[in-house]
């Protein structure tokens, strides 16, 4: 079954042809298992691994995206880490600075800079206990007695 034409060589990428090799088989799969923004971000980041002389094997790459997707559950974050990633590796490349990626150090420092960010106070979300506070829009703790001053205030505000 032919899928398409290689948009480098122009030759005939046939599906068929591609899952007779288990390896490659094995990397389609882990792929198409992923969200699309995600799986496209993968594809790219696991490409800084690739060799400048040769191709990256279908074998090793398949472990690499395995081993990204151990990192975390939260496939926000990791998107925005792998995003950021290969757009950090590619502009050092094109400064001549960086090599091909050995593992994953660099993005679990960008990884763990990012959940930092954007950690969160935990809220009481059973809805038979009143929680002690409430989130504001931009993260900050406001309690149940501020939040009742400033509406009051602006129904005040408003009935002139």
């Amino acid at each position: 079954m032919k899928l398409s034409r290689c948009p480098s060589c122009h030759g005939h990428i046939h599906l068929d042809t591609l899952i007779q090799d288990s390896s490659a088989k094995a990397l389609l799969a882990a792929v198409t298992k992923l969200p699309a923004n995600l799986a496209a971000n993968m594809v790219s980041y696991v490409a800084l691994f690739r060799p400048e002389k040769s191709d990256l094997n279908n074998e090793r790459a398949s472990r690499l995206i395995n081993e990204v997707l151990e990192l975390t559950n939260n496939q926000t974050a990791l998107l925005a880490a792998l995003e950021q990633t290969v757009i950090q590796i590619h502009a050092k490349r094109q400064q001549g600075i960086a090599q091909p990626l050995k593992n994953h150090s660099y993005l679990s420092k960008v990884l763990s800079t990012i959940k930092e960010h954007h950690k969160h106070p935990m809220v009481n979300l059973d809805n038979r206990t009143k929680p002690g506070f409430q989130i504001k829009n931009q993260g900050f703790v406001e309690t149940p007695e501020e939040n009742k001053a400033k509406f009051e205030e602006l129904q005040r505000k408003l009935r002139g």
